[in-house]
């Protein structure tokens, strides 16, 4: 069977991010994890390693009105966080700040939201693989992470999507 909708969304932002590289195009290249790969070793959370999180889920409004109103919609339409964060470690001597590497950083995951959205009508007004009808990126923030004594971004992505009421592995 297949992976649910949300499953494959995750999937789909995880790729996504994996796609920040200097070789594709972005100022940094980003190792990319979900929660459960990030901590099999100490040594897997690395400078610009991205870890994406599925956060909260909210409901969302249905994008078409023409759908009947009230508990008999066929559809289920749902806004997905997701937050993704990147952890940085000071280098000594590096020759980038750690603030300068944050907002490059930021700027590339925008970048490749972006790059989502401007093709949003070549891909039939769905976005994240035809599985999402909108996504939106949400405020960045940065903490300390004094065990790991790094600095963590976090970019929030707020992702619309929509299934089947009687099945979460189908849309229409």
């Amino acid at each position: 069977m297949a992976e649910s909708i949300i499953e494959q969304i995750a999937q789909w932002l995880e790729s996504a991010v994996a796609d920040v590289t200097v070789a594709g195009g972005y100022q940094q290249t980003l190792s990319v994890k979900r929660p459960e790969d990030r901590y099999i070793t100490p040594e897997s959370i690395t400078d610009m390693s991205a870890t994406v999180y599925q956060a909260d889920c909210e409901e969302d409004s249905e994008p078409d009105a023409d759908e009947p109103a009230g508990d008999y919609y066929p559809q289920i339409y749902w806004r997905q966080e997701f937050v993704i964060y990147v952890d940085f470690f000071a280098q000594k001597g590096a020759a980038l700040s750690i603030d300068t590497r944050i907002n490059r950083v930021t700027a590339d995951i925008q970048k490749r939201i972006g790059v989502e959205v401007a093709a949003l009508r070549a891909n039939g007004g769905r976005l994240c693989g035809g599985l999402a009808y909108r996504i939106e990126l949400m405020p960045p923030s940065i903490e300390l992470d004094r065990d790991l004594n790094s600095t963590v971004l976090m970019c929030p992505v707020e992702i619309a999507y929509n299934f089947d009421r009687d099945n979460p592995y189908s849309q229409h």
